[in-house]
């Protein structure tokens, strides 16, 4: 009744807490919040209701599901199954690192109490970042190396640690583009010698002519590439290109693979790269998992186990993945 009375029907339910997994925590508070005035209505009518929050506590739910909110969000937008991962994730997670930062800072006592053990733990992951993340936002033409630029010079005091990092992304980058210039190149070559000896065996006129040819088109091929040599990489021509122009209001709909698809006559070895960078996902794990400690929790019958037999079993498990099939730790188990 006293839902109707708020016109509140048909609102999501509340939900309850489960231990294990800390997003139900965020789903709690955030529905608890829209039931508040509920809450003190219920309070009123029923004296037996004796949970209620004061102000100061209603206050400390709001900056708390605030600030859990951004780690949900995070973790659901790294779940997606449907769309590249890989070129958000240097921005996200920089996101967090800045509201955690924010939290040991400016935030209130008990929230920098919280704060300051997260951040903790997740500078112990900030600091040995893959740098192939960092490329992957490069490659997004909307972002290129500005976002770079923009957190290293947050997260570096010193102009020079910065500048070191940046020239260590530039070189990382560029040592993976020629690699992949390698590979193209090899494959090239080895259809040039199958195209070769495929006409050697069937061109009727093989003799002084047709390798006159062969060292004629050699020739091109070679004047060809001390050109492309000289003239700027693609590499070099994404970088200097200008930021893609995206609206905010349809950020989320931006295709980057389309993109990338759709450049690939102007950035033929670049969009190959970026195309398996791209469709590396960020976890295969989706979030309702990647933050539950349900499976992880030690029953009565595990915590029972003896120190001898607990041994037992771990040697048994390090000699299985050794030997392979069971059998085979016969002979292992008789020596011993």
């Amino acid at each position: 009744v006293i839902v109707d009375e708020f016109e509140m029907r048909g609102q999501k339910k509340l939900v309850l807490d489960v231990s294990t997994r800390w997003n139900s925590t965020y789903l709690m508070l955030e529905v608890a919040l829209m039931y508040r005035h509920v809450f003190d209505r219920f309070a009123m009518e029923d004296v037996g209701f004796t949970w209620l929050l004061d102000a100061e506590e209603w206050e400390r739910v709001q900056k708390i599901c605030s600030f859990l909110e951004a780690f949900y969000n995070v973790s659901v937008l790294f779940s997606g199954s449907k769309y590249p991962t890989t070129n958000l994730f240097f921005l996200e997670i920089w996101g967090v690192q800045e509201l955690l930062q924010e939290g040991v800072t400016n935030g209130s006592s008990f929230m920098k109490r919280m704060a300051f053990k997260m951040k903790e733990n997740f500078d112990k992951y900030w600091s040995s970042r893959n740098i192939l993340m960092t490329i992957a936002s490069i490659l997004d033409p909307r972002i290129k190396l500005s976002l770079t630029d923009f957190v290293f010079s947050k997260t570096f005091c010193q102009i020079e640690e910065k500048e070191e990092h940046m020239t260590l992304v530039r070189s990382t980058m560029q040592d993976l583009y020629n690699s992949y210039i390698a590979k193209i190149d090899g494959s090239n070559k080895d259809v040039e010698s199958d195209s070769t000896t495929f006409m050697r065996g069937t061109d009727p006129s093989c003799g002084n002519s047709s390798r006159s040819r062969i060292r004629f088109f050699s020739f091109l091929n070679k004047a060809d590439n001390v050109h492309f040599q000289a003239s700027k990489s693609e590499l070099d021509m994404y970088l200097e290109d200008g930021l893609l122009k995206c609206d905010v209001t349809a950020h989320d709909s931006f295709d980057i693979l389309i993109w990338w698809k759709d450049k690939e006559l102007k950035y033929p070895i670049l969009s190959h790269m970026a195309r398996d960078i791209l469709c590396i996902p960020i976890t295969t794990v989706a979030s309702e998992s990647a933050f539950s400690i349900g499976g992880r929790i030690v029953d009565e019958s595990r915590s029972s186990l003896s120190l001898k037999t607990v041994e037992e079993l771990v040697c048994l498990g390090d000699w299985i993945k050794q030997y392979g099939d069971p059998m085979n730790l016969v002979p292992v188990l008789l020596k011993a």
